[in-house]
């Protein structure tokens, strides 16, 4: 006859079910496995000019002209802050008749605003050359360009007094897009 002792099925019957606690336990993490994914995203920091490369405007005295025909489209995703700029050259001028220094006076051409399609700034109002062709300092335009696309209208103002010999006045605008 056999004789088996409490003491040892009691030890087998506690590890079997030790064992049985732990497979279910631990089963899901038997099947689990680990996936690295990366991606990698470029860097787009753009401005495009859409509007031709001249302006036409044509002041009289007392009345002035306007142009709201340029339009920048902008496009950033760096997580950086951009800004427009512009900044004019000084007027160069070809009389209708008469010499070119006639006249110390010249017309005033003036960036008005600019306004967004989406929620950038705009800065309002800055002389870019005033009555005697001397060109102002850079100006931001748009500001608060975060990781946005958009377009930006772009309004200027000439104006001129009796004093502005008749003849053609051209200049030269720089957009400039850059953080800050």
């Amino acid at each position: 006859m056999t004789h088996i002792s409490t003491s040892s099925r009691s030890t087998t019957g506690r590890i079997v079910r030790t064992l049985v606690a732990l497979s279910i336990a631990l089963a899901p993490f038997a099947i689990a496995a680990d996936s690295v994914v990366t991606a990698t995203v470029t860097a787009v920091n753009t401005l495009a000019f859409n509007g031709g490369s001249t302006i036409a405007l044509a002041p009289t005295v007392a009345v002035d002209a306007t142009d709201s025909s340029t339009i920048l489209a902008f496009d950033t995703n760096s997580g950086l802050t951009y800004k427009i700029t512009l900044v004019a050259t000084a007027w160069g001028f070809t009389p209708t008749e008469g010499v070119a220094d006639a006249t110390g006076s010249f017309p005033v051409l003036s960036f008005v605003q600019s306004s967004t399609d989406d929620a950038t700034g705009s800065i309002a109002s800055a002389v870019l050359i005033d009555v005697e062709n001397i060109p102002g300092s850079t100006i931001d335009i748009v500001t608060a360009i975060t990781s946005v696309k958009g377009t930006a209208t772009v309004e200027l103002n000439a104006s001129i007094t009796q004093t502005v010999v008749a003849g053609s006045y051209s200049t030269t605008l720089t957009y400039a897009f850059f953080t800050y």
